[in-house]
């Protein structure tokens, strides 16, 4: 990402005294065309009082990495979900429902950052082909068809393809060990030319042992999400939509950390817990990935 290779530069540019002292530990992802990475991972989605959680385990495809290493061509496939004791997998009946078993090829950045669906059309005909949408009516179905189709093709890709975008936040850094690196940066929303302020922190850790540690922070700025809000409403993209004062009265933050242990020879996450929570108008929620990686070839 752009940003993250600035806020990584920028004590260097801006003391370059320091820079004499402390260098970066520049940690590159290195990718090969073929290669294939396990990724399993349990979910953990709070709700208030109440907590569910699923096993799921998937595989990470890198397709083309010599063509262009800033456009890698990858592919993500969820193998199979675990929930209160039972797996679905690509053999189950309910398996295309949840994309269990189907390929979806993304264009990505170099650090794994979803870019862009490679076939957009045809992953939104086979969304909106699952049984799901059949017991829906056909405004309601309409609705969410055109609010995906609006979505630029980042925020598409980045919505569907959360497991890469989650690992590419610890991936392809290069920050002073140690050292905090905090910026202001910009969220992606669902609404063009909308986006959300906030801020990014960042600290690379080396133990003794020799072992990276990456740990990152986000946080949305609460003016710009009623800004968003605001975008969202004179486009009717809210039903029910509150009054100027109850918008001014809300209150929403959203929080997200994750520690990344990296493995330093190749760039790549082994071992990742990312955790998001939200305080909103009607009430707390949160959600936690403990992410396990290795390589299969």
């Amino acid at each position: 990402m752009q940003l993250r290779a600035w806020m990584g530069l920028a004590p260097l540019v801006l003391a370059p005294a320091l820079a004499l002292a402390s260098e970066p530990l520049e940690l590159p992802l290195i990718v090969e065309t073929g290669q294939r990475m396990q990724v399993n991972y349990v979910h953990t989605k709070r709700q208030k009082d109440t907590a569910n959680s699923g096993d799921i385990r998937g595989q990470l495809h890198i397709i083309d990495a010599d063509s262009d290493p800033d456009n890698l061509l990858v592919e993500w496939q969820t193998d199979s979900v675990r929930i209160n004791g039972v797996e679905i997998d690509a053999r189950s009946p309910q398996a295309a429902d949840l994309m269990i078993g189907l390929p979806i090829t993304f264009i990505a950045d170099a650090d794994l950052t979803p870019k862009r669906i490679f076939d957009r059309d045809d992953l939104m005909r086979r969304i909106f082909s699952a049984e799901f949408f059949a017991g829906v009516d056909n405004t309601s179905r309409e609705k969410v068809r055109a609010f995906m189709a609006d979505m630029g093709d980042d925020t598409f890709a980045q919505l569907l393809l959360k497991m890469p975008g989650y690992l590419s936040l610890c991936q392809g850094t290069a920050f002073v060990p140690g050292e905090p690196v905090e910026s202001d940066t910009f969220f992606p929303s669902p609404i063009p030319g909308v986006k959300i302020a906030g801020a990014a922190r960042y600290v690379l850790e080396v133990a003794d042992s020799g072992a990276v540690t990456v740990q990152y922070s986000s946080s949305y700025d609460p003016e710009s999400v009623k800004d968003f809000l605001r975008a969202a409403i004179s486009q009717g993209s809210v039903e029910n939509a509150p009054s100027e004062d109850e918008i001014a009265a809300i209150r929403f933050e959203k929080t997200d950390i994750a520690n990344c242990d990296i493995d330093r020879n190749t760039g790549w996450v082994q071992r990742m817990t990312f955790a998001s929570e939200v305080i909103a108008p009607d009430g707390e929620q949160g959600e936690r990935y403990d992410i396990d990686i290795f390589r299969l070839n």
